[in-house]
């Protein structure tokens, strides 16, 4: 059995540490994804990537049933 899980990726366009194609890969294959690319930000989106984040993660969570 493969497990399915919902994917959030959120990602500085300038990201040193995991470059930007990297994560366009992914998107590119598996399951459907949600994802949002902070334009002049670092590692993760930060520090713009805050403000966003966490109510979206919540929603995202809220939305998912047992």
């Amino acid at each position: 059995m493969l497990w399915n899980v919902p994917n959030i990726w959120y990602q500085g366009m300038l990201d040193g540490l995991t470059p930007i194609e990297d994560s366009m890969l992914l998107f590119e294959h598996g399951s459907p994804k949600e994802g949002r690319f902070f334009p002049g930000a670092l590692h993760m989106g930060y520090p713009k990537a805050n403000e966003s984040v966490y109510p979206w993660m919540e929603s995202v969570m809220n939305s998912i049933k047992d």
